[in-house]
């Protein structure tokens, strides 16, 4: 598997980053800089839902609502072949998705995620 680059992502694009851990905020942050075009919608996680910094987390099997608010979906963790497996399991096609970052960053959150349900 090819990992893309930000040039791959299309201007203005509305998109979802797959990954809420050190490497998907890294993601988020990275985009801000260096692709200010680029609007993150909300995150994916494999199992988590709620918010965190600022946007809706959708889990996988609320993949829909999270493809409703943004056309490309952004794979930032270091278990991105078993999210890329599970994207094929819900047939999401090969074009709405790129694999950005193999591996974590050390980068910590601006607020931690919020599950629904917690206060």
């Amino acid at each position: 598997m090819e990992f893309s680059a930000y040039e791959q992502i299309p201007d203005s694009a509305q998109v979802a980053i797959y990954g809420t851990g050190a490497a998907g905020l890294g993601l988020k942050a990275r985009l801000a800089r260096l692709r200010p075009d680029v609007e993150v919608a909300c995150f994916l996680d494999s199992r988590l839902e709620g918010t965190l910094d600022g946007l809706p987390v959708y889990s996988a099997s609320n993949i829909d609502q999270a493809l409703a608010r943004a056309g490309l979906i952004l794979v930032a963790s270091a278990w991105w072949r078993e999210i890329v497996g599970t994207l094929s399991r819900l047939r999401i096609p090969d074009s709405a998705y790129l694999v950005l970052c193999p591996a974590p960053l050390a980068v910590t959150p601006e607020q931690p995620l919020e599950e629904e349900g917690a206060a």
